[in-house]
């Protein structure tokens, strides 16, 4: 039978050490100035230290406001080093998961404040708020809907920003509380991007409690567009509610780095200041000079770029109406567009230097077109002004790709003879920082959140300032600043670069899937490569240099281990979407036997930019397979990404007679299994057909093509060797891939990685 916790005592805990403890005492004197309940106060500090005598008797004369009893507990941190901090996450913010045991067994209950907060009201109505049988109470998130997917909670589930957070201190204290927490850390430990907020609100979603959103007014919700663009989008918030707490708020809750010691673009900034004069600090924090203008909005969001051309076109296409109408293009189109054409002009003088060092150390002799015509000049290149493609466009793409195979056959020099990824891995210090070109979203909580698992760190990122032990690149984008900038630093540097792509069976739901929970989402295993990705054929990969190795050849062990994982995936159905292959034939489509196979492949993806295919190859290859195998049928199978992407694919199908454009649901496996030939650019699909047995013609060049299995239209001059399909599958999947369990982080190999998968389907 539960019951609610007892109090009779007012018990507030703070987490601080030296530097954040004059911020700690205005949020103290915030509570004792607007306190008017019955209940005597109990201030608990949670410290890594004791504090000064400084610092004790400026917290002692607050008692002046209310009296107080003050408590100092010194906390042993240690089993939180090396989880993820910054400036808004301290070690200390990690103090709350312990409360439990630092506290007196007799506090049941207590109410855990940040020290960049205001309290306006009587802090009690709070405080005895009833748990009603849950373990925390706290205000919604104002992004609580993106955090729950980004954690892969519930969308019901409750995130609260856990700046303010009732804790149950007696019900926690039954349930194992710790060990939950150091089994949830042993786990997730390179993951956690969000302190404790993130390990509460994963584990205790369904034991939250949320309440009256003005006790946690926090500073997103204070810009203007907010109620409009944010509030009942990105959180189940009650709209009346959250507009009467912005107006009246309980707490103001100075989030980010919008403290209004450091800036004074909150709109309640000045409030915090009449609070710092009650404490024995005023004086000693200096005011910050208020500009004449804010450079930013406050705001819990990143920055998203937005496609230059759609601004562009708005700035050439508006016509105005009003003096208003004007003011707003100008106030918010124009200022995005010059940041994005500075983001642009920055990354060309990035290349610029790199190719610079190019030319020195090689003699080389590129140069990039010049703009004649300034910006226009300028975005006429990267197709910005809607005058459809140039010579000048296509001569920058010329030369960035000339500049690309130039730094990567500087970087090769560089590497060692021999490189074993899994070794690599098993010896890299915890918690390096990697420089790479993969987005904050994609390794947070995104599809790619097990490399840091692999690479043991949670220090993966794009910081350009930041000095880096290693480099990753993902995926080759050659018109993406980012990527230059972390080749710059292996370049410039000599420091290792990794190219890393996702495994050839490593993957259950499509990014693209809205519905895949994030236990879907994430890759389970990727390939690492030292000399480049292995679907870039204009230089050797590590994967092509082992492969035409003469001296390269697999043990009776390996070669039955291939055998043993090819029989696997085959007879399990297993491809590169492990959610995807059960039919669904709505249509009652009959596959017809000793039919041809024609792959599409994913709109605009860097393995056919880097596979050698031209424009007209697609065309040619249907072509080629209509037209000779008039007495097959020939299905036509889209990418999965084209259509959970909903990429339009437009063909006149009367051209051909024996052409029949696959179902959407039909899956690429089942086909696979009935058809004799398979038609590709570069498609793994080709590869999966060679597993099978199947005949597979090639339009480009794939890792899999040049090694004597395939039928090629294109030649690679470097791949002289003769190779088997297990070979080729060893090598690939199983000597540069290494696989992780989503689960428990702990590294794996191929068949566990696959028994994962197929638990999955089964789930």
């Amino acid at each position: 039978m539960y019951i609610e916790p007892k109090s009779d005592r007012l018990n507030l805990v703070f987490a601080s050490d030296d530097k954040y403890l004059p911020y700690t005492a205005v949020t103290l004197a915030s509570v004792l100035k607007n306190y008017k309940g019955n209940q005597p106060i109990t201030v608990y500090l949670l410290l890594d230290r004791k504090m000064s005598n400084h610092h004790y008797n400026s917290f002692i004369k607050l008692m002046s406001l209310k009296s107080f009893d003050l408590n100092q507990i010194v906390v042993d941190a240690s089993k939180f080093e090396g989880i993820k901090t910054s400036v808004g996450i301290s070690i200390a913010t990690y103090y709350r998961l312990l409360m439990h045991k630092l506290l007196p067994s007799n506090v049941e209950k207590v109410l855990y404040l940040d020290s960049d907060l205001i309290i306006r009201h009587s802090i009690d109505i709070l405080y005895n708020v009833n748990f009603n049988g849950c373990y925390f109470a706290g205000v919604e998130d104002s992004i609580s809907l993106d955090y729950n997917r980004k954690f892969g909670v519930p969308e019901n589930g409750a995130h609260i920003n856990a700046g303010v957070l009732l804790v149950n201190l007696a019900a926690i204290r039954k349930i194992n509380f710790s060990e939950i927490i150091d089994d949830y850390i042993l786990k997730n430990k390179y993951r956690i991007c969000l302190g404790d907020q993130q390990i509460i609100c994963e584990l205790f979603f369904d034991k939250i409690k949320y309440v009256p959103v003005k006790w946690n007014v926090h500073g997103s919700m204070f810009v203007s567009n907010w109620v409009n663009t944010v509030l009942g989008v990105k959180n189940n918030m009650i709209v009346e509610e959250a507009k009467e707490a912005i107006k009246d708020p309980a707490i103001v809750h100075y989030t980010l780095k919008r403290k209004p010691w450091i800036s004074l673009e909150h709109p309640k900034s000045e409030l915090w200041f009449e609070y710092l004069s009650l404490t024995p600090y005023v004086g000693k924090i200096k005011k910050p000079t208020r500009n004449a203008k804010a450079k930013s909005n406050i705001t819990g969001q990143k920055t998203v770029s937005r496609p230059l051309s759609k601004n562009w076109n708005n700035i050439l296409s508006f016509k105005s109406n009003s003096n208003k109408d004007l003011q707003t293009i100008i106030k918010k189109v124009v200022p995005g567009y010059l940041l994005s054409i500075k983001k642009l002009r920055e990354t060309r003088l990035k290349v610029d230097r790199i190719i610079q060092e190019l030319n020195k150390i090689q003699g080389l002799n590129i140069q990039l077109p010049v703009a004649e015509n300034g910006y226009k000049s300028f975005l006429e290149h990267i197709k910005i002004v809607p005058t459809g493609p140039t010579k000048k466009d296509q001569a920058l793409k010329d030369d960035l790709d000339i500049r690309f195979k130039s730094m990567m056959n500087k970087l090769a020099k560089s590497c060692d003879k021999v490189f074993d990824p899994h070794a690599f891995i098993n010896n890299i210090p915890e918690n390096s920082v990697i420089q790479s070109n993969l987005v904050v979203s994609d390794v947070d909580g995104g599809q790619h959140e097990n490399l840091k698992n692999i690479f043991k760190t949670n220090n993966i990122c794009y910081d350009q300032k930041k000095w880096a032990d290693f480099v990753v690149i993902h995926s080759l984008r050659l018109k993406q600043g980012m990527m230059w900038d972390s080749l710059e630093q292996a370049y410039l540097y000599d420091k290792m670069c990794l190219f890393i792509e996702v495994a050839l069976f490593s993957g259950f739901a499509s990014y693209f899937d809205k519905e895949a929970t994030l236990i879907e989402k994430k890759v389970i295993g990727f390939i690492v490569d030292d000399l480049g990705n292995y679907y870039d054929a204009r230089q050797p990969s590590r994967i092509e240099k082992t492969l035409n190795d003469p001296a390269f050849k697999l043990t009776d062990e390996q070669l039955i281990l291939s055998k043993k994982l090819i029989k696997k995936i085959v007879d399990n159905k297993l491809t590169k979407y492990n959610k995807y292959t059960e039919i669904n034939n709505a249509n009652n489509l009959e596959l017809i036997e000793n039919s041809i196979l024609v792959v599409e492949q994913k709109n605009g993806d860097a393995s056919l930019h880097f596979a050698g295919i031209q424009d007209g190859d697609f065309s040619s290859m249907l072509k080629d397979a209509c037209l000779n195998n008039p007495d097959n049928i020939v299905y036509l199978k889209r990418h999965p990404d084209n259509i959970l992407g909903q990429k339009s694919f437009e063909i006149n199908i009367e051209d051909f007679h024996n052409l029949v454009i696959l179902p959407d649901n039909v899956s690429v496996i089942s086909v696979l299994d009935k058809c004799h030939t398979v038609y590709t650019l570069s498609s793994q699909v080709g590869f999966e057909a060679l597993l099978r047995g199947k005949r597979v013609k090639t339009y480009g060049l794939p890792f899999y093509s040049g090694w004597g299995l395939t039928d090629d239209t294109k030649a690679c001059s470097r791949r002289t060797q003769k190779r088997s399909i297990e070979e080729i599958f060893y090598v690939i999947c199983i000597m540069y891939s290494v696989y992780v369990n989503s689960i428990d982080g702990s590294i794996i190999d191929m068949e566990e990685s696959l028994d994962f998968i197929l638990d999955l389907r089964k789930s």
